[in-house]
């Protein structure tokens, strides 16, 4: 082993102790649908069975009272987990093993990289191990289910690759591969799309003449490829004013971000610093050619200029900070660190121990769990099956449980429908705004009138519901009682 890889192995064991046990635990999704808060899991799995049963772009009526499946979300990862669920059979099972691949794509994307910067085993685990195991992911992916980011930031890596390769060499055929990676990306999450565009601006600078032409080219491919999705997903977009939603405001916001903007802030300013240790031990400008359009976009994040910019304000922190990471680490284990200072060297020691210490904490003590199905859960699971028509799940009171991850249960397991569902994004922003707002107002003034007249215009006829709300609707609104378990509720609109 050589002596500069000796500062990663306190962060490797680390790591790697905390992937399996998140990998362990998330293992419960095998056997439990997972219901409980920080869960964005349940939706996606959902997408799986609605696109077995109505097919691309198919109408869904189990839903909203009925939508457009991919209509303003990519079908990319959805594809990807079916091709499991019907070789295997189980949804669930189907949805943890394609999990696993893709951590196993994603480290082999890291091995050809590093073989390509010719980097060593350990510095190749440790690279692995800060993008994809990194606290952050840990908790996006294996307890709240971002598995499209998953996915994407997988693609994203073999996109790296494709042009480090073509970085100091000339153009070939195998360029097509960055067409159908890019394809690929645009499929998955919109996003890691944007900034993998971004990204391939670099090597279209560094490249003269024609090659700059054939990378132009296989691009615009990969753009085409994907149209079949883009051009639906546009009108869609337009129809639903989906980027009306505020994700521009999120890097402004650091009230209610504050932790996801500090990290995003430390992450780039940390791009720069090391690309400048990385620039000065290589001294070749093509490199600053070929990463300045990664070295401009965490200039403009560190400015929050980059959310007055269009498109690009549109991503959220999540994608950003992966985004960033993934080149802070790159960078970092670039190094020649035989000729750093040592004062330099000592201080990205003890940055990668604290770093590692204090991100296993933080999963260990504040990232939620896969857990077990509670008894709450249990009563509502109870009452499903005596749903007739379409229903609603609503509560006046916090919950320690997940309402919308009920609809895409009683939707797999009961095929019942909603005139709600997991999500503003699928429907008609004013659907959701009239809805959710009608039943807000009841909950606030206690009206029946107006809450049954909206419920009734939005072909409602069960209402799923708890405790005082249970005692309210039944006594105020004398909505009758289908059932009961527990302190959960079924109730019947007539």
């Amino acid at each position: 082993m050589r002596n500069s890889d000796k500062i990663f192995i306190i962060p490797i064991i680390l790591l790697v102790g905390n992937f399996i046990y998140r990998l362990i635990n998330f293992a419960k999704i095998i056997t439990i649908f997972p219901l409980d808060k920080v869960n964005d899991i349940s939706s996606y799995i959902t997408l799986v069975y609605f696109f077995k049963e109505y097919g691309f772009l198919g109408f869904v009526p189990d839903w909203y009272n009925g939508f457009i499946l991919f209509n303003t979300y990519p079908p990319g990862w959805v594809v990807y987990d079916y091709l499991f669920y019907i070789t295997i059979g189980n949804l669930l099972l189907a949805t943890f093993i394609s999990t696993l691949c893709l951590y196993l794509l994603g480290f082999i994307g890291i091995w050809l990289i590093g073989k390509e910067i010719k980097i060593s085993k350990i510095k190749i685990i440790a690279f692995f191990l800060f993008v994809f195991a990194n606290p952050m992911l840990i908790g996006a992916v294996l307890k709240q289910g971002r598995l499209p980011s998953l996915m994407a930031l997988v693609l994203f890596v073999y996109l790296v690759y494709i042009c480090l390769y073509f970085k100091d060499q000339e153009i070939n055929w195998r360029i097509i591969f960055l067409s159908l990676i890019y394809a690929a990306i645009i499929l998955t999450h919109q996003p890691e799309a944007i900034l993998g565009g971004i990204f391939i601006l670099g090597l279209i600078f560094l490249k003269k003449n024609k090659e700059r032409i054939y990378v132009i080219g296989a691009t615009t491919l990969g753009v085409i490829l994907s149209l079949f999705w883009v051009i639906p997903f546009i009108h869609y977009v337009r129809a639903y004013h989906f980027l009306d939603l505020g994700f521009s405001n999120w890097i402004l916001d650091f009230e209610g971000y504050f932790w996801n903007n500090l990290i995003g802030i430390i992450i780039s300013l940390g791009v720069l610093v090391f690309f400048l240790i990385y620039y000065k031990q290589r001294n070749k400008t093509q490199d600053l050619i070929f990463f300045s359009p990664v070295l401009i976009l965490a200039l403009l994040y560190l400015s929050r200029l980059i959310s007055f910019i269009p498109l690009i304000k549109n991503i959220y922190i999540d994608p950003y900070n992966d985004f960033f990471l993934f080149f802070l680490t790159l960078f970092l284990v670039s190094l020649d660190y035989k000729n750093i200072n040592k004062k330099i060297k000592g201080g990205i020691i003890i940055g990668l121990i604290i770093f590692s210490i204090l991100g296993v904490l933080y999963n260990l003590t504040q990232t939620p769990y896969m857990e077990d199905r509670t008894d709450l859960e249990q009563n509502f699971l109870n009452l499903i099956p005596q749903i007739e028509g379409k229903y609603i799940f609503m509560f006046s009171e916090p919950l320690d449980t997940y309402s919308s991850a009920y609809y895409g249960y009683s939707t797999i397991y009961y095929d019942k429908y909603t005139v709600s569902g997991w999500g503003i994004i699928y429907k008609e922003y004013e659907y959701t705004l009239e809805l959710e707002g009608n039943i807000t107002q009841y909950f606030k003034e206690r009206d029946c009138d107006p809450l049954l007249s909206t419920l009734k215009d939005f072909n409602t006829t069960e209402i799923l519901t708890y405790g005082i709300d249970c005692e309210a609707l039944t006594n105020d609104c004398k909505l009758p009682v289908v059932n009961t378990s527990g302190d959960a509720c079924l109730l019947k609109i007539e």
